[in-house]
């Protein structure tokens, strides 16, 4: 349980970092970027199925877990999308006293969704083989990558 509670507090760090002003920590380091699973959610289940070559018969078990993921976590990514697209927009803006109001309310968002992705991982990984978790946990740490790149891209000065 300990490595769990780990990842959850992992993830929350991930995401809560970046909502800070600046982008840079007060300790002067590169903060981290968002998971885009947890703000975005899994893969939707065709994409799922090529990802960890998931047999026809395991996909049906996959699309009752993602839809009722996804719809009960669509109203908080929601509002998680919108905050941040406001607080970016503040923030670019110079309106710094809307960004930290904006930051306030997006921490609890995302650290729910967090623990919420680790719930539904938990959930899904006795479902599928050893070599399927591998493919999928490969996944989510390119998703990572991926993001980590774009997101030090966009921060970069022109």
């Amino acid at each position: 349980m300990y490595p769990r509670r780990l990842l959850v507090f992992a993830v929350t760090t991930a995401l809560a970092l970046p909502l800070a002003p600046a982008a840079h920590s007060q300790s002067g380091r590169r903060m981290a970027p968002p998971d885009p699973v947890v703000l975005d959610g899994p893969p939707a289940p065709a994409e799922f199925a090529r990802i960890v070559k998931l047999p026809a018969d395991k996909l049906t078990r996959y699309t009752e877990l993602y839809d009722r993921f996804m719809e009960s976590t669509r109203p908080q990514r929601d509002s998680l999308t919108a905050m941040r697209r406001d607080r970016r927009k503040a923030f670019n803006e110079g309106d710094r006293e809307t960004a930290r109001r904006h930051r306030g309310q997006l921490r609890p968002l995302a650290e729910d969704l967090a623990r919420r992705q680790v719930t539904f991982d938990d959930t899904l990984k006795p479902t599928l083989t050893k070599d399927q978790w591998k493919r999928y946990e490969q996944w989510r740490d390119e998703q990572r990558k991926q993001a980590a790149k774009a997101w030090k891209d966009r921060r970069r000065p022109a």
